[in-house]
């Protein structure tokens, strides 16, 4: 490949995944909660956490990559709004955890039976053989970025 293809290449890539990331923004309150991506995206890591009890604040905003102070203020957004509920952490008496409550939980169930029903529409459209195709890429996108990382 010529050095101007490689550059018009990795040019289309880079337009390509711009777009796919920017999706989210299309789809802003699809599901009618009113919730910004980032508070959708606790709630969904709250939902799928192993911790019992809840999350430190400090490890959500680790997960999250962002700073303790923005964790602390979609933590605040979310509580006010009923979705989640800080409870102290019997283990440290200086440490709160973050928990869902009974409003973030049914959230989330209905968030994910809509984001399963686009993904299978999806897997239909593209078929078998493409879906996996796409996975293997996806995959390697990650691997990729997350050696670049360290």
């Amino acid at each position: 490949m010529t050095a101007d293809a490689e550059k018009d290449l990795a040019l289309r890539l880079g337009e390509s995944l711009r777009h796919f990331f920017r999706l989210k923004l299309r789809f802003k309150d699809e599901d009618g909660s009113g919730l910004r991506p980032s508070e959708r995206m606790l709630l969904m890591t709250l939902a799928h956490s192993q911790a019992v009890g809840g999350e430190r604040l400090s490890t959500l905003s680790i997960h999250h990559a962002v700073s303790p102070a923005a964790t602390t203020q979609l933590v605040d957004a979310l509580e006010k709004a009923g979705y989640v509920e800080r409870l102290p952490d019997p283990s440290d008496r200086r440490s709160i955890l973050v928990n869902l409550t009974g409003k973030g939980r049914e959230y989330n169930e209905k968030a994910e039976a809509l984001f399963l029903g686009r993904i299978t529409a999806l897997a239909r459209q593209l078929g078998e053989e493409d879906s996996n195709q796409l996975v293997r890429l996806l995959e390697r996108i990650l691997e990729h970025f997350g050696k670049e990382r360290n």
